[in-house]
């Protein structure tokens, strides 16, 4: 017979992920992340551990736990199980705000977590790729074929663009706002919704606009069902897909996933001879990131090209004409700085339009 106590728990965890996502604008990724902390809390209560020192002393019923219990599950448990203080920091976090909430909007429920604390954790510094090793990586693909015209934008996309994974791959092609810059010719930004839902409107390098040109009008590309149900199209697609029937396999069953990006990126990251432990997607992100820094792009102009959370950025973002961005992003963007076989082929195309 289920544990009355713990199915009173789980649908009031139901109820306030719902709460958290449609009324606290918490991204669905959070949301995610807190439920997963708050189940394990609900499991350790009901299915205690076998070593005494890390099973619950006084609370039966995860609804109505000790600050005690609390400190032992997000401290000493927490701590059994490899994570570290850093990464205690949401589960704190996501203990702190259940309980808050429950102790408004149920009845006999005490907020035991209002005085849990944070553990001390130091925020780790941002490590970027080097640029020589982004020349490298860019030289991989085989841009002869469909499949490494793909991987290039990809890659342009992260070193010029600094887009994180998540916005990169839910990426559409209404996304693309394509329009004239103030030398009269044809450029590219593109409108990315990233971490917290918050949308920005990113200017992109001519290199990797140019490509991703060449990417939508590659034959291959034309033959592939992408269309989603409002009649917009999936950006980056993958070639095969085993787990999805063939009579599946168009729409949005089409992008391309995050661990694919992952796996392609560590893949060609092998291959061009990087580092390993700068083998990832954001690492990519922080050479765009660490290029501003190095140019002195402003402050108020940096946290808006990375689409950094702030307040005060956020105003003036409003504010601040997208021509400033475009010149800031061609003078600074890593790509710019780069030599290599696909990038010089692509600027003396740039020139020869331009003539």
């Amino acid at each position: 017979m289920p544990d009355p106590s713990l199915k009173a728990f789980n649908e009031a965890l139901d109820r306030w992920c719902t709460w958290l996502q449609m009324n606290n604008g918490r991204s669905k990724a959070t949301v995610t992340k807190y439920r997963c902390f708050l189940e394990r809390y609900a499991a350790w209560v009901t299915e205690p551990p076998k070593d005494p020192k890390l099973a619950p002393e006084d609370t039966v019923d995860p609804m109505r736990p000790t600050l005690a219990d609390l400190e032992l599950f997000a401290g000493l448990y927490s701590h059994s199980l490899k994570l570290t203080p850093r990464a205690r920091r949401p589960l704190v976090s996501a203990l702190r705000g259940f309980f808050a909430w429950a102790s408004s909007t149920q009845p006999g429920v005490a907020n035991a977590a209002a005085a849990l604390v944070q553990p001390r954790a130091g925020r780790p510094l941002p490590k970027a790729m080097q640029l020589h090793h982004a020349e490298k990586l860019l030289m991989t693909p085989d841009i002869s074929t469909w499949l490494g015209v793909r991987d290039s934008c990809i890659l342009m996309l992260f070193m010029g663009c600094g887009f994180r994974l998540s916005g990169l791959r839910s990426l559409n092609e209404s996304a693309l706002v394509w329009h004239t810059d103030d030398k009269r010719r044809e450029a590219l930004a593109i409108r990315v919704v990233e971490k917290g839902n918050r949308e920005r409107l990113q200017p992109v390098p001519r290199e990797a606009a140019m490509l991703l040109r060449a990417y939508l009008g590659h034959e291959e590309m034309r033959a592939i069902p992408r269309t989603l149900p409002d009649g917009d199209r999936v950006l980056f697609v993958t070639q095969n897909n085993n787990s999805v029937s063939p009579a599946d396999y168009y729409g949005e069953a089409r992008r391309i996933s995050a661990t694919y990006i992952q796996q392609m990126v560590k893949e060609r990251c092998a291959e061009a001879g990087v580092p390993v432990d700068v083998a990832h997607p954001h690492a990519l992100r922080h050479l765009f990131g660490a290029e501003l820094a190095e140019d002195d792009v402003s402050q108020v102009t940096h946290q808006t090209l990375m689409g950094h959370a702030s307040a005060d950025s956020t105003e003036i973002y409003a504010h601040i004409a997208a021509r400033k961005l475009r010149r800031e992003v061609d003078r600074a963007n890593p790509l710019a700085k780069m030599k290599g076989p696909l990038l010089d082929s692509l600027r003396s195309l740039d020139r020869a339009v331009k003539a």
